[in-house]
């Protein structure tokens, strides 16, 4: 799906044992972005605004920590969103007259975080309830239906200007 400054998203699916009844995870084999974190690993002796580079990736406990807060982020916006649609229907509701501008309805896209876990090699097993361990972590969103001919992005991470005359 392509590489953002610091995430490289994936196509994937999301197939939950016990999914809930709306939001991510909610149809089976749902379709979605599966993202990894990433930095920029330069050659020796090239400049960091050069565009020769490989993708790096982080030991797994640093890029837990980097998608764990971004998760923790995209939580707590989601639910400051959440309030304020809320606020706003309140007013709605008790107002004499409508207001004489459009309100637009956007959202934000479910997301969460997937750990893979694998098999730990026969001599790292201490007991049979230890046999497995994290071997990966994702950021999984949503794919958003009908791609980018339905889809506006007003706003990305590298920069908080509105991005409606891009």
């Amino acid at each position: 799906l392509g590489a953002g400054a610091f995430k490289t998203a994936h196509p994937g699916w999301l197939t939950l044992f016990a999914p809930p009844l709306s939001g991510l995870g909610s149809k089976t084999h749902g379709d979605v972005a599966v993202k990894w974190a990433y930095y920029k690993a330069y050659p020796p002796g090239a400049s960091s605004t050069s565009l020769r580079y490989e993708i790096g990736r982080y030991a797994l406990p640093d890029e837990v920590n980097r998608l764990v807060g971004e998760a923790d982020i995209l939580y707590w916006a989601q639910s400051l969103f959440q309030l304020t649609y809320d606020f706003i229907n309140c007013s709605l509701a008790s107002a004499s007259e409508p207001p004489s501008f459009n309100i637009p309805q956007v959202r934000f896209v479910d997301a969460g975080i997937v750990f893979a876990f694998g098999p730990l090699p026969a001599s790292k097993v201490a007991s049979k309830w230890l046999a497995s361990s994290v071997r990966a972590v994702y950021l999984v969103e949503e794919l958003i239906p009908g791609g980018k001919d339905k889809f506006l992005k007003y706003i990305h991470n590298m920069n908080a200007n509105l991005l409606l005359d891009e």
